[in-house]
């Protein structure tokens, strides 16, 4: 993805024979979790597809939304130590940070670019 430094200039849906696919189920703040799909493109396109599956979210039952975009690489100081990660626009206003681990990891990074545990990585599939 260290390609990938362009905007969010429209969607671009990345091949099914070109991605790398991503899964894990995450903490969430009000149920048993989110459950995450991640499709990132390993072209040039650095298209990107995510769906978020909350948990019983309404009534039990699940509830998914997806995002379709173009992956961005950014790097910002955080404590003193410059951070690169690949960012997915989720929503207007809603962005999420990834950071490759190894070669079968992305970890969900927080809004401020800080690493958390690992309950929150996805692992390559």
């Amino acid at each position: 993805m260290a390609a990938c430094t362009g905007g969010n200039s429209g969607p671009a849906e990345p091949r099914v024979a070109d991605s790398a696919y991503y899964e894990g189920t995450v903490p969430a703040a009000d149920g048993p979790g989110i459950r995450y799909e991640l499709a990132m493109a390993a072209d040039t396109t650095c298209g990107y597809r995510i769906t978020a599956t909350y948990i019983g979210a309404e009534d039990g039952k699940d509830t998914s939304f997806t995002a379709v975009g173009r992956a961005r690489e950014v790097s910002r100081a955080v404590d003193g130590t410059m951070v690169s990660a690949t960012m997915l626009v989720l929503g207007p206003g809603d962005t999420c940070f990834l950071k490759q681990k190894g070669d079968s990891v992305m970890r969900m990074l927080g809004k401020d670019m800080k690493e958390t545990a690992g309950q929150y990585d996805l692992r390559r599939k």
